[in-house]
């Protein structure tokens, strides 16, 4: 997908012939459409124009209604290789007919989200690598993503197999899933505060955790607040401006009688970290009224 176009850096065309061990041809029909669609836009057509005609032998030639770069497909064995350009608008199409010329049927999928805190994103990744491991049959992959403080993980399944998936990834990751949703522990937190209300005594955020609790108006007036958290840190080495070794973050979620107590030891990493800490006072409070 990409490299279809005009420019010295367009090669897809001729490095998917080059590993093939095919030569390339310069297409009539393809070299026409090019100049009839930059005609009607009143472009000028430059030599460098003639490499979207260029094509490994033999390709079957998937034309773009939409832009100038056309696609193909080469058969090999009972391979299929498909060329797309970039632009959805243009390769979605071409993919549809490339799909529809060798009776290709999409197989239905899901996409699932995790989004986790309290691991390293290797550690993550290990831990799903070994689900999709033990689930061979499945075809599934995987993405992972650090956005600090998060790990999020992307899994692509076909929909027969997403709810065992989902199950032994749930169980892979338990005690360190923040939503399922995309959605941070402060996103979450938001719907809760604004009925029980929630007061903070905060020696960990430096008051970012407050400054999201005065934005979201979330001690309700008139009535005491349903959850009180204390929140602590210890910073090994650096301090919330040196920033060097690691902070170990603490919480302590009051909800009646029952107290909850939550600890995460974080890399000291840069100012970030003090945001980071405000998401996992969210989150303490979010698994203490989950439990």
């Amino acid at each position: 997908m990409g490299g279809l176009g005009p420019t010295s850096d367009d090669v897809t065309r001729f490095a998917v012939a080059h590993a093939l061990g095919l030569g390339t041809e310069e297409r009539q029909e393809a070299w026409d459409a090019v100049c009839r669609r930059l005609e009607s836009l009143r472009i000028e057509i430059h030599p460098d124009n003639r490499r979207q005609a260029q094509f490994p032998l033999g390709s079957v030639l998937l034309p773009n209604d939409h832009g100038t770069a056309w696609g193909a497909r080469i058969t090999v064995g009972d391979r299929h290789v498909v060329l797309l350009p970039g632009p959805p608008k243009e390769c979605l199409p071409m993919l549809e007919a490339a799909l529809d010329g060798v009776g290709a049927v999409p197989t239905a999928a899901s996409r699932l989200q995790w989004r986790t805190m309290g691991l390293p994103e290797p550690e993550v990744a290990a831990r799903i690598d070994a689900v999709l491991k033990a689930a061979p049959g499945a075809g599934a992959t995987a993405g992972h993503c650090w956005r600090y403080p998060y790990v999020d993980v992307t899994l692509h399944a076909a929909e027969r197999d997403t709810d065992t998936l989902a199950a032994l990834i749930d169980r892979s990751l338990d005690g360190q899933v923040v939503s399922r949703d995309g959605r941070s522990a402060l996103e979450h937190l938001t719907e809760t505060v604004s009925r029980t209300g929630l007061t903070i005594d905060d020696g960990l955020s430096h008051g970012r955790f407050q400054q999201w609790l005065d934005s979201r108006h979330a001690t309700p007036s008139g009535r005491p607040a349903g959850i009180a958290v204390t929140a602590t840190g210890t910073w090994h080495t650096g301090s919330p401006t040196d920033h060097r070794g690691s902070v170990t973050m603490r919480s302590r979620v009051t909800m009646g009688d029952v107290t909850h107590t939550y600890e995460l030891d974080e890399p000291n990493l840069g100012p970030e970290v003090l945001d980071g800490a405000a998401e996992f006072i969210a989150w303490s409070a979010l698994r203490a009224l989950h439990r």
